[in-house]
């Protein structure tokens, strides 16, 4: 892999220019690349140039150049490497103390090599240009015969364009990371291939919780990933590599299909979870009481919103894969190995399994939903019937008993009525019969008609 160096990045020897009781210059950038990520240091006060502003420099210095006056200029050299090694580590020391005893910092960069057993963590990129050998060798392009893979989460714009210039990646990769492009996609540029993998997380940056995406650049030698949320991914597949590198040759392409594989089995717990809520709405859907249909249908809507959301980004990762294992097929040198092809071939089945389980799930829900609708219409019909019957008995009993009003209203007058001159109770009585004789035969005759 060819990649700009690092030289301008930490202050060296062949970069000083030491005089004697003088401060020495910053170095100076050899080329437009050096020049970007010289300038990003130096607006982010990195704390490796403190050493270059503090008021020992001279003295430091100065007792360097003494010492340069009786050796010779390898001994000079030397001398000087390892002092600024020492206000390096020291530096270093001072920012993880801080973002120890703060807490503010996370540790956002991720650097594993093979050519060390732990992996280096730290919290923004200044600490990594620190850390004067893995790093320095990987983006000087001194990494040959082993692999390497710097992980970074949540990282700004200016630290994607700083990465980008010093592992020359493409313009349109570093604008469809700085972008956060939500589309799945493989691309094939001249020293790396490109993949773009949806999480089954969902993004905590901002209020639409939209889901989030990881970025992999993979070069022959190395991969550099980027995402934007905290996800277990990178940490699940860093313990599988310690598990595995023993018997097993990691290679940035291996590292690269543990990244697919550990993505498409998170969403496992999607499935799985789909699947408890499918099997608790059929259980109760069947014996559920009309007052609960409302409740099993919010439910069965929320496990539908589940289900197709999980399809939706499951099935993006199916012509992602497919396109990813052709690749592995052609005979470029920035290609994927053939050997790859067939832990993709798993990774695929796995990814077809769980997306014909969820369109099963689906066509379950959709029959769930139709019959509690169809239950719903026939409860809310047999409802009608009976208040439409209930209304017919009353409005009969209201036609019987409203005529015969008429009669009490005759007889409640103040003018002269039959039997209005007796003093008995014949009258009374036969009128109280007339009325209860007319009742009792309209109820007949109303029973008769099916009215009531």
């Amino acid at each position: 892999m060819q990649s700009a160096g690092l030289e301008a990045f930490a202050p060296r020897h062949a970069g000083l220019d030491i005089q004697q009781n003088s401060a020495p210059s910053l170095p100076r950038a050899n080329s437009r690349k050096h020049s970007a990520v010289y300038d990003y240091l130096q607006r982010s006060s990195w704390d490796g140039f403190s050493f270059f502003r503090s008021k020992d420099a001279d003295r430091d210095v100065s007792y360097l150049s003494d010492l340069s006056t009786k050796g010779t200029r390898s001994h000079r050299h030397r001398s000087l490497d390892s002092e600024l090694d020492a206000v390096k580590e020291e530096n270093l020391k001072d920012r993880v103390s801080v973002s120890q005893s703060t807490g503010v910092d996370r540790l956002r960069f991720s650097l594993l090599s093979s050519r060390f057993d732990s992996s280096i963590q730290v919290a923004n990129i200044e600490e990594l240009l620190i850390h004067d050998g893995p790093f320095h060798d990987i983006a000087n392009g001194e990494v040959r015969d082993g692999v390497w893979w710097l992980d970074v989460t949540s990282p700004s714009k200016e630290e994607v364009e700083t990465l980008s210039r010093i592992f020359n990646i493409h313009p349109l990769t570093t604008e469809d990371i700085m972008t956060e492009e939500p589309r799945e996609k493989t691309e094939l540029f001249e020293k790396y291939y490109f993949l773009s993998l949806t999480l089954s997380q969902l993004s905590d940056k901002g209020s639409d919780h939209r889901p989030s995406n990881m970025y992999a650049i993979v070069f022959r030698n190395g991969i550099l990933s980027f995402s934007f949320s905290d996800n277990p991914h990178t940490a699940n597949v860093r313990r599988r590599i310690k598990n595995l590198k023993s018997h097993l040759n990691v290679t940035s392409d291996w590292i690269c299909y543990a990244l697919i594989d550990d993505i498409v089995d998170g969403f496992e717990t999607l499935v799985h979870e789909a699947e408890r809520e499918l099997v608790a709405i059929e259980d109760n859907y069947a014996i559920a009481r009309p007052d609960d249909v409302g409740w099993v249908l919010r439910q069965i809507h929320e496990c539908r919103k589940k289900v197709s959301g999980a399809r939706h980004l499951l099935g993006g990762k199916v012509d992602v894969i497919r396109s990813f294992a052709r690749r592995c097929d052609e005979r470029y040198s920035i290609t994927p190995s053939s050997e790859l092809g067939l832990y993709l071939s798993d990774i695929q089945d796995h990814v077809v399994t769980m997306m014909t389980s969820l369109i099963q799930f689906e066509q379950i829900l959709a029959r769930v939903h139709a019959t509690l609708l169809a239950r719903l219409s026939v409860d809310s019909t047999r409802t009608g019937s009976m208040t439409i019957k209930f209304l017919s008995k009353i409005s009969v009993i209201a036609a019987i008993l409203v005529p015969m009003q008429v009669i009490t209203g005759l007889f409640g007058m103040n003018t002269p009525v039959p039997g209005g001159s007796t003093n008995g109770l014949e009258w009374w009585f036969g009128i109280l019969g007339v009325i209860g004789t007319l009742v009792v035969v309209s109820l007949i005759i109303a029973r008769m008609a099916k009215f009531i």
